[in-house]
């Protein structure tokens, strides 16, 4: 079961400027660059740059957890475990760009 993350290594960060952005620390690495939207607030275009910037780590924290869940001796057929385990893969699923077969709960 591959679920490495295949996207830019390294610490991601945001910047704002003449454009909001997102690019590695060191070596700085543009990842996204977006002209400001006169339609969406800037508020709200920074709080989606710092989603995007943490992007790497709310995968591998979400892969943790579901790894974790996945092994819990109260994840049975039909309990709110495998619900869990199910949304998290699903989101996994979809960082990664895979199928959602791709990865199944026990």
């Amino acid at each position: 079961m591959e679920t490495n993350f295949k996207g830019t290594k390294g610490e991601w960060t945001y910047h704002i400027g003449e454009t909001i952005g997102v690019s590695t620390k060191e070596p700085v690495l543009i990842i996204a660059d977006v002209e400001l939207d006169k339609d969406i607030p800037k508020e709200e275009q920074i709080e989606n740059a710092k989603l995007i910037a943490a992007a790497p780590d709310l995968l591998k924290a979400l892969k943790s957890c579901v790894m974790s869940m996945r092994v819990h001796p109260d994840n049975e057929p039909n309990s709110e475990f495998e619900g869990f385990v199910d949304q998290g893969i699903e989101a996994i699923n979809k960082a990664l760009g895979k199928n959602s077969n791709q990865l199944k709960s026990k």
